[in-house]
């Protein structure tokens, strides 16, 4: 079964009303496949720029860390990045990401809120799979400081 649902975007003026399908996820756990469904239509619809995976692969020319471990900080960093972006747009009650309907306006704002607060801490546990005790407390600190 296809979910769909209709947003209106533009003012109230002048209003265009857009139907979208929701996106069809799987996961093992159903309560996970809920949570990370916003985080998931995000991320399958939308099309960023990848600015941030380049800038660590240069970093990394100097760095030499580990492919595998560069791999872990790469998707860390794509997780933080497009959850704050989704807590961004109900902060500013935007209504278009990268020219598709927010998520907050399909899902809800508690779904949203929801799902990008499951996706940092997904991230603090794939941190921790490479154990660096200085990692997680940056990582941390660094969360501390994101408002």
């Amino acid at each position: 079964m296809i979910e769909r649902t209709t947003v209106q975007l533009g003012s109230p003026k002048t209003p265009k009303f857009v139907t979208m399908e929701k996106p069809n996820t799987q996961h093992d756990d159903e309560g996970t496949r809920t949570v990370l469904d916003p985080f998931n239509y995000l991320i399958k619809n939308s099309e960023g720029k990848g600015i941030r995976s380049k800038l660590i692969e240069a970093f990394n020319v100097w760095l030499n860390i580990p492919e595998d471990k560069m791999e872990i900080v790469k998707r860390i960093t794509e997780k933080l990045h497009n959850a704050s972006l989704m807590i961004d747009d109900v902060e500013d009650n935007s209504i278009l990401r990268r020219g598709i309907p927010c998520t907050h306006l399909l899902y809800g704002v508690p779904a949203t809120i929801n799902s990008a607060n499951y996706v940092y801490f997904d991230a603090l546990k794939d941190l921790q799979t490479m154990g660096s005790a200085q990692a997680t407390t940056v990582f941390i600190g660094l969360s501390i400081t994101i408002y």
